[in-house]
């Protein structure tokens, strides 16, 4: 894609550092986006959101993706498409974007704690392979972790 960096004569100069983090191929394009799909029935909407969803999770530009639409139901075999799981699909209502802020506000609590729990098993096994002593209150910790009952101690799962 080529980018224009100067607009002769609207007097507009962007900035130059590009708004959009997310890297992407050259043959995709950027993210982060909104993206409208609108046809008339059976003009292949979903078709083309579900591909769409599908393609951007096989190239790892999207982990989740929650899908806000009255017509899953009808369309199911088409949203298997993109893999879209029960839970991530939303029914339009007035407060569906509380719901979603909601949901990602989940996510990132839930990831933040896998990291903080991956920070802890690393820490577990060093320890373990160093034959360091623990207090009390780590002995506790990992008890309660189940690390301490276990054999072989799986990693914590994202």
């Amino acid at each position: 894609m080529k980018v224009k960096k100067h607009c002769s004569g609207l007097g507009v100069n962007p900035p130059r550092k590009s708004a959009f983090t997310i890297e992407t191929d050259p043959d995709f394009f950027r993210l982060h986006c909104l993206a409208i799909f609108s046809a008339k029935r059976g003009g292949g909407k979903t078709v083309a959101c579900a591909n769409l969803i599908r393609l951007s999770k096989e190239r790892g530009y999207y982990d989740r993706v929650w899908i806000i639409t009255p017509t899953y139901a009808s369309n199911r075999e088409i949203w298997d498409i993109c893999g879209a799981k029960p839970e991530d699909i939303l029914e339009p209502k007035r407060a569906v974007l509380d719901d979603v802020k909601q949901l990602v506000q989940t996510d990132a609590d839930d990831w933040k704690q896998f990291l903080n729990d991956k920070r802890e098993y690393e820490k577990f096994n060093n320890d373990l392979g160093q034959g360091k002593k623990w207090g009390d209150v780590q002995l506790i910790e990992y008890l309660e972790r189940g690390w301490l009952d276990q054999t072989k101690v799986k990693p914590p799962q994202w």
